[in-house]
């Protein structure tokens, strides 16, 4: 905290981007999401998102550096949604309602805007920032209880969940899913923008 005061947070998930070793964010039980510092004259919790109105289940910062895209992560929660953000605004940039309490929610590892998320349902969605946050990408039923995390391989071309009974599945990713186009950043790097535009 700055000023010698002290911001107790009650962390529910915590995460650093990609190399990153200083900055991180903290999803809460309030349902505000935190950015923090490990060290240096920003030390300790410095910004705040008030995402959702239940405890925060999920955090991913976009992988992909230096586009505009390493300045935006998702959220999740279970309030039943899922939340884009970008750091520098303090409102979300969509919110996509969903069937149940998110409890993960991850981008892939290769492919831009392009990120999974699990419900209480038992579903996995897979959305495009790119294409539309209207309707997934996809969406399957893939168990009868509750997903509770889910995981891209490195390659981006297979996904795993684990579910409330502690049983792990594994599948593979459609092909256009899984492939990266040649302007696949270009075209994440605008739709950003565009959408923070729209919520300035």
């Amino acid at each position: 905290a700055q000023s010698g005061s002290v911001t107790p947070v009650a962390c529910t998930v915590l995460r650093f981007g990609h190399a990153e070793v200083n900055s991180f964010l903290v999803g809460s039980e309030e349902g505000v999401v935190f950015q923090g510092y490990r060290h240096g004259a920003r030390r300790g919790i410095d910004v705040r998102y008030a995402a959702h109105s239940g405890p925060i289940t999920g955090l991913a910062l976009h992988p992909h550096a230096p586009h505009v895209a390493s300045s935006v992560f998702v959220a999740c929660s279970l309030d039943w949604s899922v939340t884009l953000w970008h750091v520098k605004h303090a409102r979300p940039l969509a919110e996509i309602d969903c069937a149940d309490a998110v409890y993960d929610v991850q981008w892939s590892p290769v492919q831009p805007g392009v990120f999974a998320a699990v419900d209480g349902t038992g579903s996995l969605s897979i959305w495009s920032v790119r294409k539309s946050l209207e309707e997934p990408l996809l969406k399957a039923q893939i168990s009868e209880h509750a997903l509770c995390h889910v995981a891209w391989q490195a390659s981006g071309k297979r996904i795993a969940v684990g579910d409330s009974t502690g049983v792990v599945s594994m599948y593979d990713v459609p092909i256009d899913i899984g492939v990266v186009s040649a302007d696949a950043f270009a075209e994440f790097d605008q739709a950003i923008k565009t959408l923070m535009l729209l919520h300035h």
